[in-house]
């Protein structure tokens, strides 16, 4: 519909010579939605739209981007049934099932396939902190380390506001970057039990790491990091100029199944007060343990 209504106002003699241009006829002309029947139950009620800067996007997104495959598919819906729920293909469906958002029921997967779900994490925000964008920042940063750094390096995470302590992701040399995202594999603390700020023992799994997608194995899979979630990058640049891992491998903690890493006593304060920072700056609801 809005691709509709902008080529009609061009053809109309409105100038939309610009994205800032189009982003204002779409916010002045197609907020409203013209279908609101009961039977588009997978229909919104009200359209919205943003403007970003070249190179900028939001800290605080109110949906989780581990949305998997998103580049493979061109066709998104939901249903107010249950609107945490992603369906996606590769084409659109308007069969009597699709229209009224039953699409478990769709009668055309011979032609359309079936659709792939995800479940949505979806965040209510009452204040979006300008003053940081963590996103960005990050994304420049380990963009620079593809060249400059050539092995494996850790990352701290933030992932909710009830685990005070960092979480680590690993990022591979050949790890995929997207615009919004990174894929790291995610990995387990030395003691779950243990959650304050300054804890960093963690453990990777001896030879428990799977680099393909969709692939069914039980080794630890990479998933899909948003750049403005990663408070933290666990390299630094050593007096001689190399750029150098802060973590350091612990072998008296190992066992068979998992080797465990910690932070270097030279770079621990360094990094976990950029950790801090950047967590308080952005997601707020930080707690010191006392």
């Amino acid at each position: 519909m809005s691709k509709h209504a902008v080529a009609l106002a061009a053809l109309h003699g409105s100038k939309l010579i610009s994205p800032y241009d189009l982003f204002k006829y779409l916010k002045e002309n197609c907020l409203d939605v013209s279908s609101k029947t009961t039977s588009a139950l997978h229909s919104p009620d009200r359209r919205d739209f943003l403007y970003f800067k070249d190179g900028e996007f939001l800290n605080f997104h109110p949906i989780d981007l581990k949305i998997d495959r998103i580049n493979c598919f061109h066709s998104f819906t939901i249903s107010k049934q249950n609107p945490l729920e992603l369906f996606s293909r590769n084409t659109s469906c308007f069969c009597e099932s699709c229209r009224v958002g039953k699409f478990r029921e769709c009668i055309d997967t011979a032609f359309h396939g079936a659709y792939h779900t995800n479940i949505l994490d979806i965040q209510v925000m009452e204040l979006v902190p300008e003053n940081i964008n963590l996103g960005l920042i990050m994304r420049e940063s380990l963009l620079s380390y593809r060249t400059s750094y050539d092995k494996a390096y850790f990352v701290m995470i933030y992932q909710n506001a009830n685990i005070l302590r960092p979480t680590f992701a690993l990022i591979s040399p050949g790890a995929s970057f997207n615009v919004a995202t990174v894929r790291a594999h995610i990995l387990e603390p030395y003691d779950a039990t243990t959650n304050y700020f300054n804890y960093t023992l963690l453990k990777v799994p001896k030879g428990g790491l799977c680099h393909q997608r969709e692939h069914a194995c039980p080794k630890l899979h990479t998933q899909l990091i948003r750049f403005d979630h990663i408070c933290a990058v666990c390299l630094r640049t050593a007096p001689a100029g190399s750029i150098v891992n802060t973590a350091k491998l612990v072998p008296s903690l190992g066992t068979k199944e998992f080797y465990v890493y910690d932070l270097k006593d030279s770079y621990s304060e360094d990094v976990l007060s950029e950790y801090k920072a950047n967590r308080v700056n952005v997601f707020g609801n930080y707690v010191v343990r006392k």
